[in-house]
């Protein structure tokens, strides 16, 4: 017989439209190529975080994003801020792993925002956990690297999270300069004679105030020191 035979491998799809890929669906059942304790470890990390509702394969996008929940953004930072004075600052949370200042490859000026590794996700939960960060005598925004906006994120408690929302933005307002210091969140039994008494080891300090809870918009107790 000399029928040629027609030999192909291509593998026909099904008829009808390709199905789009739902990245959802992908690894939702455990997390790849992790041992039994590794997952674990990334759920509680996960949950520590926020995002303990996600799927697995969810938790290992948002844990490569942000180098293992330890990488943070750090943006609205004043023009002379640098990597050294970034380190300096959340060094007193624990080891600062790494640390960036993005640039303008033209005239090397900072864009404003950066980037800080800590070398442990404690440390960084420790940071997210704080209301108010100020560096050079100017209030930054700081979050995780990752961004929460394709993701079904809730804060473990929105109440808390509106209030801290709303405190950056206030703080964000106060005239902050040269010889004043912001001072807060403070107990409800800091007067003014006690941030005084404190601060001046550090030098001769003019005048000290706080700001208490039922006086202010933030609802939170705060001050301020003039050197």
């Amino acid at each position: 017989d000399d029928t040629e035979i027609n030999v192909s491998t291509t593998l026909k799809r099904p008829a009808g439209p390709e199905a789009t890929f739902d990245g959802s669906r992908a690894n939702t059942s455990s997390s790849p190529n992790l041992s039994g304790p590794e997952a674990k470890r990334l759920r509680e990390t996960a949950n520590a975080f926020g995002y303990g509702n996600q799927n697995p394969g969810e938790q290992m996008r948002v844990n490569a994003a942000t180098d293992g929940f330890r990488k943070m953004y750090v943006g609205a930072l004043h023009m002379t801020t640098t990597e050294r004075s970034l380190t300096a600052y959340f060094s007193q949370f624990g080891e600062v792993a790494h640390c960036q200042v993005v640039r303008d490859k033209d005239n090397g000026m900072t864009k404003g925002y950066g980037f800080v590794t800590m070398a442990d996700p404690k440390m960084c939960a420790k940071i997210l956990s704080q209301s108010v960060h100020v560096v050079d005598n100017k209030p930054i925004r700081v979050s995780l690297t990752h961004s929460t906006k394709n993701l079904d994120w809730k804060p473990k408690n929105p109440r808390n999270y509106e209030e801290k929302i709303e405190l950056i933005h206030e703080v964000g307002k106060i005239d902050v300069r040269e010889g004043r210091i912001y001072v807060g969140v403070l107990p409800d039994n800091c007067s003014p004679n006690i941030l005084a008494s404190h601060f001046s080891q550090y030098g001769l300090v003019a005048t000290s105030n706080v700001s208490r809870a039922v006086h202010n918009t933030m609802k939170k107790n705060f001050g301020f020191v003039n050197f």
